[in-house]
């Protein structure tokens, strides 16, 4: 008994009626409807089932278990079945005679339809074809072992009509396959397989209706086999078609549960995790096949017309999926099928940065620095960070939202930066939603993605989604309530020093704390004294209380060949290894506030000093950790020379031995004027012409990208100039600071015996500066033109051209070793 029976007996005795009372009515297609089975292809199979048992009553053919119902009236018997009943009183006599005939014929032994009249056979054939059409198996037609391997023609039918016959199996095949996959509709493994399974539902429907009229109509028409066959064919053309079309393998319902896709996994918490992933990828993998059949050439405009159809229904849901993220920032995807993911935060983490609010945080951490980060936010151990809250926020929302490349379908794949394109601008909603309750208006780019047309078609309205969503978040960066140019501009008065009066402050207060070993010195110590600096000379500043200072767990001369090995290697990862670079994490790293002496290859603290910043979320969307190392970068350069010029400047006030030297004098002189020539090249032909280029470039950025390439621009400009980006060249001027910090070290501890040990010395430092200075000057490299400025200004009155150390000629240079 089928499911759909026991369905309609529930419903008929439900309403006190019983099929003994009803079995003989004319209308069976009103009392189906009357009980409310109004799907066609339900309705076929009651009214087949109906006749099946009207017939069983009437003519005695169901009384075998093993009998086999026709759709047309006539009731055939498997081999060896045992004949029952007599024929129907209200049959005609002499059909219920021809049916008595031909039954006890088919019952002999071996004889199959052999002996029964042509025009019988002819009946019977037609029947079990119809019934195969429906995916039902009979006597002649028959379904082998389970539904997916298909029917197959007895031998028992004859020759002649046994052709006709297998011209009609690959329908009956499609249409039990197709049956098995339509169950896809409602399984829930995915939204586009659920979507697919209704475009298969449906034809399959709209197929059964055809077979069902055609059923009806050669019951009241005697129809020739081959006139049946004829018309199956032509109805059932698309469902052959259909399942060579459609990825069979992933959408058969009982494939995830097979021994053979997943293994035999050792824990049930295995195995749903590989089902999870099966189904995850489903999606993709069913849209990357349709979406590749529908780029083949097609044979007719049909299959054609099928082809859109199937990858037109199967995306409604994907594309409803990409719509809410890239218009609302929201991932409407219960499935997990999309190629974006949303991380959420652990619980914990969440219960701890929550417990004191953003305002609260930064009044308590301006108070009390190095506790405000442990024990008032519930952190225990001294080894844990809590970083900014603005950094809190931009690392929250980087690791927010991810996006898993291999589950990126065909039509977006290529080119990549359209992928790209959908991640940042549902990030953009998500963070113009949650930061200001407003969403951009996208006017008729959200209407039309939800309609499919082509590739290229998405592609554009992707593109203009985009624009959209990051144009508004230019206008929030750029708004007064934000106000990015004013943050750059006072990053640029502190991390490229352009307000130099800050400085000389904060080194004539922090030198003797300075010149110290690292594990000496408290950070907040110098903290007190930066802002103490900063306050005095820049207290027009809207955000100069934003800026403090900590200890960098590499020296300037790592931090450098990291950054080239990053450049060479295509960038690397951001962050991997590089925690001594990030100023929201230095500051409150040790709860000592010092850094052991062992842990860096630094003799003074200033080696290590660097500058941090407490931005507020959103800024840190462009002003982010990579950017900030960058500034930290130039700003340690400009510190390291400003602090070697000092010490310089002040060596024979403090070292009464070095001054009875008198090629002292040259050396310092020689050393001096280099560092000031390159402090006054980095400034006026370097970081100021650089950063009016970077001004315009961000007043005219019409997408984040945009800001982020201008500032990427910025510093590959300014650490060219600045010899950051060439790491002989970078040597060349470490080698020169280093020989001035230990001119200003020699004769500190000397005596009678030591003096010509210090004349000696003196001499080696000469010819090491020169040798510097002429591998500095070295025209190798691209960066040669960008610095030929400075090698002028240091050798203004030829000093170096007349002893052959370098000279610097129009569009080149000619390096002579001293």
């Amino acid at each position: 008994m089928s499911t759909e029976w026991k369905q309609f007996i529930i419903v008929l005795e439900s309403k006190g009626v019983t099929f003994e009372q009803i079995r003989g009515a004319s209308d069976r297609a009103g009392v189906l409807a009357s009980m409310g089975f109004t799907e066609p292809l339900k309705r076929a199979i009651l009214e087949t089932e109906w006749r099946r048992r009207v017939g069983d009553l009437d003519g005695g053919a169901g009384a075998s278990p093993g009998g086999v119902a026709t759709t047309s009236g006539v009731f055939v018997l498997p081999h060896g079945s045992s004949p029952g009943g007599g024929g129907s009183k209200r049959a005609n006599p002499t059909t219920a005679v021809t049916r008595e005939e031909a039954r006890a014929l088919l019952q002999q032994p071996d004889r199959g339809l052999t002996g029964i009249p042509e025009e019988l056979q002819d009946t019977v054939l037609t029947a079990e074809v119809l019934a195969a059409a429906l995916g039902f198996g009979g006597v002649y037609l028959a379904l082998s072992g389970r539904s997916g391997e298909g029917f197959s023609v007895s031998d028992k039918v004859p020759l002649s009509m046994r052709g006709l016959c297998q011209t009609i199996l690959p329908v009956a095949d499609a249409f039990v396959a197709l049956r098995e996959v339509e169950k896809a509709e409602y399984t829930g493994k995915t939204l586009v397989a659920m979507a697919l399974g209704e475009v298969i539902s449906e034809v399959c429907t709209s197929y059964a209706h055809e077979i069902t009229k055609l059923t009806r109509w050669s019951e009241d028409k005697t129809m020739p086999l081959m006139g049946v066959v004829s018309e199956v064919l032509r109805v059932g053309q698309h469902m052959v078609r259909l399942r060579q079309l459609l990825p069979m393998d992933l959408l058969r319902t009982d494939a995830a549960g097979e021994d053979g896709l997943y293994g035999q996994p050792e824990a049930a918490s295995a195995r749903a995790r590989m089902m999870d992933t099966y189904n995850s990828l489903l999606g993709t993998r069913i849209l990357n096949h349709l979406s590749g059949q529908a780029e083949r050439n097609a044979r007719s405009s049909e299959e054609e017309e099928l082809r859109l159809l199937l990858l037109r229904r199967s995306l409604v849901p994907y594309l409803r999926v990409l719509h809410q993220w890239m218009h609302a920032g929201v991932l409407g995807d219960p499935y997990g099928e999309f190629f974006i993911t949303e991380n959420a935060e652990p619980a914990a983490r969440k219960s701890r940065v929550g417990m004191l609010s953003a305002a609260q945080r930064q009044h308590t951490r301006r108070l009390f620095p190095e506790a405000a980060f442990f024990g008032l936010y519930g952190i225990s151990g001294g080894n844990e960070i809590e970083a900014s809250p603005g950094q809190q926020e931009v690392v929250a929302f980087e690791r927010r939202f991810s996006m898993n490349k291999k589950m990126i379908p065909s039509i977006l794949e290529k080119p990549s930066r359209v992928a790209k394109m959908i991640f940042f601008a549902g990030k953009y909603c998500c963070l113009l939603r949650e930061y200001n309750g407003s969403l951009p208006n996208f006017g008729e780019a959200a209407a039309d993605m939800l309609v499919w047309t082509d590739v290229d078609d998405l592609h554009r309205k992707i593109q203009d989604s985009f624009e959209i969503a990051s144009s508004a978040v230019i206008r929030l960066l750029l708004s007064p309530q934000i106000d990015l140019l004013g943050h750059v501009n006072s990053l640029k008065s502190y991390f490229l020093q352009s307000r130099g009066d800050w400085m000389v402050s904060f080194l004539d207060a922090a030198d003797e704390l300075l010149s110290k070993a690292p594990d000496k010195v408290k950070v907040n110590s110098l903290r007190v004294l930066l802002q103490a600096a900063i306050a005095r000379s820049c207290g027009n500043d809207p955000y100069h209380g934003l800026i403090g200072c900590s200890f960098s767990d590499s020296t300037l001369s790592t931090i450098v060949q990291r950054l080239l090995r990053q450049q060479e290697g295509g960038g690397g990862g951001e962050g991997e290894g590089e925690g001594e670079l990030l100023p929201e994490a230095a500051p409150h790293g040790r709860s000592s506030g010092r850094l052991s002496s062992g842990a860096v290859d630094a003799q003074q603290c200033v080696e290590l000093l660097q500058l941090e910043v407490d931005l507020q979320w959103p800024i840190t969307l462009v002003l982010d950790a990579a950017t900030l190392r960058r500034f930290n970068a130039i700003f340690r350069l400009l510190t390291a020379v400003k602090v070697c010029e000092r010490r310089l400047s002040a060596v024979f006030f403090n070292n009464e031995v070095l001054a009875t030297f008198s090629t002292a004098y040259g050396i310092k002189h020689q050393l001096v004027q280099f560092l000031q020539q390159f402090h006054f090249y980095a400034t006026r032909f370097v970081l100021e012409p650089q950063w009016e280029r970077l001004l315009l470039r961000l007043g005219q950025s019409d997408s984040v990208f945009g800001l982020s390439q201008a500032l990427q621009d910025f510093f590959t400009q300014a650490e060219r100039g600045l010899v950051l980006s060439s790491a002989p060249r970078f040597r060349s001027l470490s080698k020169v600071l280093e020989l001035g910090n230990r001119l200003c070290e020699v004769g500190l501890h000397s005596s009678t015996a030591t003096l010509p040990l210090i004349e000696s010395t003196l001499s080696s430092i000469e010819d090491s500066f020169l040798q510097a200075l002429s591998e500095l000057s070295s025209p190798v490299g691209a960066d040669y033109a960008q610095l030929v400025p400075l090698f002028t200004w240091i050798d203004f009155n030829g000093f170096y051209a007349r002893h052959h150390v370098y000279h610097v000629q129009s569009g080149g240079s000619t390096a002579v070793t001293a």
